[in-house]
């Protein structure tokens, strides 16, 4: 169901812990901040609902050690779909940055 007062008290509350720095440094007059949080069933179903949320064409970069099952819907579902996918070892910040330059992100650095 759509309001499950459960899952909006967890999402409410993942807000509050993720976000308290930021809210702290603001001015009362700044604090647009809205307050929205989201909870998943499951990693996949996050992985979907963020890439649903873009417009196509969409270029994602993946870290080339991620969850197999990930990879998967990205590589055999949404490559479908106008969305290209890049994996890249991202524990150098060389390969991204180079990765990025390399595709149409890099017209946005």
């Amino acid at each position: 169901r759509m309001d499950n007062p459960t899952r909006l008290l967890l999402e409410d509350t993942l807000f509050d812990l993720e976000c308290i720095n930021l809210l702290k440094t603001m001015r009362p007059e700044e604090n647009v901040v809205e307050k929205t949080s989201y909870a998943f069933s499951s990693g996949l179903a996050a992985v979907t609902a963020v890439i649903l949320a873009h417009s196509s064409p969409l270029t994602v970069l993946l870290s080339d050690d991620l969850y197999h099952g990930v990879s998967s819907l990205l590589l055999d579902v949404f490559s479908r779909h106008n969305v290209t996918i890049r994996q890249v070892d991202m524990r150098h910040v060389k390969s991204v940055v180079d990765t990025i330059r390399d595709t149409d992100l890099g017209r946005e650095i």
